[in-house]
């Protein structure tokens, strides 16, 4: 008799949502995630009910299903080519012979669809097919966790508030009173009751936070998927600990290949050795690892020396140049770090930095034409939130708006009642006062409403921040399309060579937020 029973793998998750028969499975080793609906859903329903490495029988799914043995079979058979099945039962050698398999693996397509179905309406990816249909007022599919603005390391270009910007000013990102492991628990349980499926740690660095592991551990036994943004220091000789959660993927700050100019970025002399370290560990053991890399005038001259170890990794793309001020006022950022217009228009012809110029395309359509439409312009409120370190509820990271704070009130009662969300949730696109307005509203990437309430105090009226690298993409689109070089004929990193970078003394300088310079 063929076999019958069959082992759900350690590292796998999902959520089934009974109501809807929808369901998504997570194999956060291949970093690869699949939409489930109907009868399918139901029974990925009952393979996620087995828990991690428990057992799952055809048997018990038919029973209970009422679904003919015969069609559950050669389902968990692709489920097992998926390896989210698995016929043998899941031992530590099963588990070391396939992080090995998976070890190298390119981080996955941004947009994929997994079905026929989802192809032909034009749903992207399978995350995006299952909050669609699950994602109401209420339901948080993910969250942030600000887990500290505590730090191993003082980053010149920290938008954290407390951040200092040279060694007489005094850091203050210790000065926040911080949520107790009891109050993770209490939110995470009152999440998941809500929807939950996916939960970033970050910080500030999150392994600052006395109770990491805890919580960690807290979600992995909760079946949610787990981002771990860091900068490594923390997790030295803890790395086989970290993978035995099976992190979605963790990622690292590396800002040159160079420790040098890495280690002058983050003020801590040795940080470049210890974070390259600490992912060269995490890739052989098969936890899929991803780059930030923010370029500015410091590391201009040399991020390119970052390439070797994306490609080294298998990360996704790392090179932002949209830089966020402090959360707290401070514009030291933009005025002295990011870079200017004329290194820009270099910087974005490196189809490696994510908003980047295609110079080979003639038409503007694989820009942001994105149109003004009702309803929230982004993710933040919709499906999403995040949570600060005192507790206080936000829209995301860079979306520093107060909503509630979860010791007064739980976050689903948050995500249900606050005024602001709803009224979010109902942007008109008459409610926009400057944003797409202007012909180079189209080059906005990406287009930052938190950017906006930072910069302005209201999200929907254009931030100096997120106009700056508009006009700049817009002006130098005109001019590939007016014909003009702006390599000059030489490589890019030839041009960038020729740059002069700017080596500026860096201090606070606090703005009144909605005060800013006329654009």
């Amino acid at each position: 008799m063929s076999n019958k029973i069959f082992f759900r793998p350690p590292w796998t998750c999902g959520k089934y949502n009974a109501e809807k028969h929808v369901a998504i499975m997570f194999n956060l080793l291949s970093r690869m995630n699949y939409f489930f609906e109907e009868e399918s859903a139901d029974v990925v329903g009952m393979v996620l009910a087995a828990g991690r490495g428990g057992k799952v029988s055809i048997d018990e799914v038919s029973d209970k299903l009422m679904i003919a043995d015969t069609s559950i079979k050669p389902f968990f058979e692709q489920l097992c080519s998926l390896r989210l099945l698995s016929e043998r039962e899941i031992t530590d050698e099963v588990v070391a012979e396939y992080r090995k398999e998976c070890l190298g693996l390119p981080a996955p397509p941004a947009a994929k669809a997994y079905t026929e179905r989802l192809k032909e309406e034009g749903v992207l990816s399978a995350s995006q097919a299952y909050a669609d249909v699950v994602c109401e007022r209420g339901v948080v599919y993910d969250v942030a966790f600000e887990l500290t603005y505590r730090c191993f390391e003082q980053c010149i270009h920290c938008y954290n508030p407390g951040a200092s910007r040279n060694e007489t000013e005094r850091n203050g990102r210790g000065d926040t009173k911080e949520l107790s492991l009891e109050d993770y628990k209490n939110i995470i349980d009152d999440l998941c009751d809500h929807g939950l499926v996916a939960a970033s740690l970050t910080g500030g660095d999150p392994f600052m936070h006395p109770f990491v592991w805890q919580i960690i551990d807290y979600l992995y036994q909760k079946d949610i998927v787990i981002t771990i943004l860091t900068n490594g220091i923390g997790l030295l000789g803890k790395e086989q600990r970290l993978a035995n959660y099976f992190p979605y993927h963790v990622q690292c700050s590396l800002y040159s290949g160079e420790a040098q100019i890495h280690d002058s970025i983050t003020r801590t002399h040795g940080s470049w050795q210890r974070t390259v370290s600490v992912m060269d560990k995490l890739h052989e053991l098969g936890v899929p690892i991803d780059i930030a890399c923010p370029l500015m005038q410091n590391n201009l001259k040399s991020y390119h020396s970052v390439k070797s170890y994306i490609k080294k990794y298998g990360s996704s793309n790392a090179f932002d140049v949209m830089l966020t001020d402090s959360l707290d006022g401070d514009k030291c950022v933009s005025h002295h770090l990011r870079l200017t217009p004329e290194q820009l228009e270099v910087v974005l012809m490196d189809e490696d930095v994510i908003q980047h110029i295609n110079i080979s395309s003639t038409a503007d359509d694989n820009y942001t034409d994105k149109g003004i439409t009702d309803g929230a312009p982004c993710g933040a409120c919709k499906n999403s939130l995040c949570i600060n370190p005192n507790g206080d509820v936000t829209p995301c990271v860079a979306f520093n708006k107060v909503l509630g704070n979860v010791l007064e009130k739980k976050v689903s009662e948050i995500a249900m009642t606050n005024l602001f969300i709803e009224q979010w949730l109902q942007t008109k696109a008459d409610d926009y006062k400057e944003c797409f307005t202007h012909k180079y509203c189209d080059y906005c990437i990406p287009f930052c409403p938190g950017n906006n309430y930072n910069d302005r105090g209201e999200p929907l009226n254009g931030g100096e921040n997120n106009c700056y690298l508009a006009k700049i993409r817009y002006n130098t689109r005109m001019k590939i399309l007016a014909g003009e070089d702006v390599l000059h004929g030489k490589t890019i990193e030839e041009r960038i060579n020729e740059l002069s970078v700017t080596d500026d003394k860096l201090q606070h300088e606090y703005i009144e937020k909605g005060k800013l310079e006329t654009l």
